[in-house]
């Protein structure tokens, strides 16, 4: 068991009557860098259950530590938590901000951040139901951990190694689909083989590949869904992490 990691923070939260969800974002070890990629769609909805989209959502994060966040689910679906007369309302890019201003920030690897993300933050989002990944190095070695939020109980755990990937969101099987094909393994459901083929690609390449098969995962949506129901749409954005 990893050890507890102790932050002199408090960290209120107040629920609102918006809730974004849904997405499509994908993680992928390099040859020397941590590629992530993701739409940057939002689709909010409103207490009266009618749904609007944002098409230029923020989804990728990255800390002070060196460490990369990805964010999916109902993001601002929080709790209220009073300290006397004062109620401080976060969303995700909040809880960001609240990460980064912490004492102990810098000196965190990329599990501690891992579980203070899942136990510090995670289960105080009673409403919170998605998925979150935490990237980075960790004496060197790259690693990707994956947080399961459902109604704010955090289940993690991590993987590891070049060719290694992990997607998450509404469009992550189509995104995986994607990949496969891009990559040449698509006759083939075996991760192990697809991992396989990305160990033997640069990481332009790898980046590359992600961009072009979040692309057409966009594409895909726009083509054949409503626009009610587009979860992933606007653009592509990404992110690198480097040791």
């Amino acid at each position: 068991m990893l050890k507890k990691i102790i932050c002199n923070t408090i960290i209120f939260f107040m629920l609102i009557t918006l809730t974004a969800n849904a997405t499509t974002i994908i993680a992928v070890i390099g040859e020397n860098k941590i590629m992530l990629a993701a739409d940057t769609r939002l689709t909010i909805t409103k207490k009266n259950g009618e749904k609007v989209h944002e098409d230029n959502g923020k989804k990728l994060y990255k800390l002070k530590n060196g460490v990369g966040v990805a964010f999916a689910g109902d993001t601002n679906s929080i709790k209220t938590l009073r300290s006397g007369k004062d109620i401080i309302t976060k969303s995700v890019s909040t809880i960001i901000n609240d990460l980064n201003n912490l004492n102990c920030i810098d000196n965190l690897s990329v599990a501690e951040t891992a579980e203070l993300i899942a136990e510090k933050y995670v289960n105080l989002l009673i409403d919170y139901t998605g998925d979150i990944l935490v990237v980075g190095f960790d004496n060197d070695e790259p690693v990707i951990y994956g947080i399961k939020a459902v109604k704010g109980r955090a289940i993690w755990q991590g993987i590891s190694g070049k060719g290694s990937f992990w997607a998450i969101g509404s469009g992550s099987e189509m995104m995986v689909k994607k990949l496969r094909e891009n990559v040449g393994c698509e006759e083939n459901n075996n991760m192990d083989l697809c991992m396989d083929h990305l160990k033997e690609l640069k990481d332009r390449e790898i980046l590359s590949i992600i961009k072009e098969s979040l692309q057409e995962v966009i594409d895909d949506y726009e083509e054949n869904y409503r626009e009610e129901e587009r979860s992933t749409g606007g653009k592509v954005d990404t992110l690198t992490i480097k040791p």
